[in-house]
């Protein structure tokens, strides 16, 4: 099932969202080595439930910090029940942090411009 989602803050530009269901990936938010948290962090696996990934349009105009990105994409990501609350940097490298809220674990890039976006994210099941 495909979606489009618009999200305009400042410098960013339309994203296009697709839904997956069952992501089976060993990595912690995406399924790529840019996505896999860095080796001595400390992020608790969980089975991948259903998931997500945005194809941004510019890597500026983001949030200042990894746990700011995950309030404004609560707000404006155009996914369903992501908390508004409760977020925490679980793990992080030099241009990528997962951050996680309940069952909910996004995926943030560092930007060119120094600013921070959610790519991807899933549920745990």
């Amino acid at each position: 099932m495909k979606m489009v989602a618009r999200a305009t803050p400042a410098g960013l530009a339309a994203a296009c969202l697709v839904t997956l269901a069952g992501c089976g990936s060993a990595s912690a938010a995406g399924g790529s080595p840019a996505h896999s948290p860095s080796a001595g962090a400390a992020a608790q696996p969980c089975a991948k439930g259903s998931g997500f990934e945005l194809s941004l349009a510019s890597d500026r105009g983001g949030q200042p910090g990894p746990v700011a990105a995950a309030l404004w994409f609560a707000g404006h990501g155009g996914v369903a029940d992501v908390p508004a609350h409760g977020w925490r940097v679980t793990s992080r490298s030099a241009h990528a942090a997962v951050v996680t809220s309940g069952s909910l674990v996004l995926h943030a890039q560092q930007g060119s411009d120094g600013t921070w976006q959610i790519d991807s994210g899933y549920r745990c099941s």
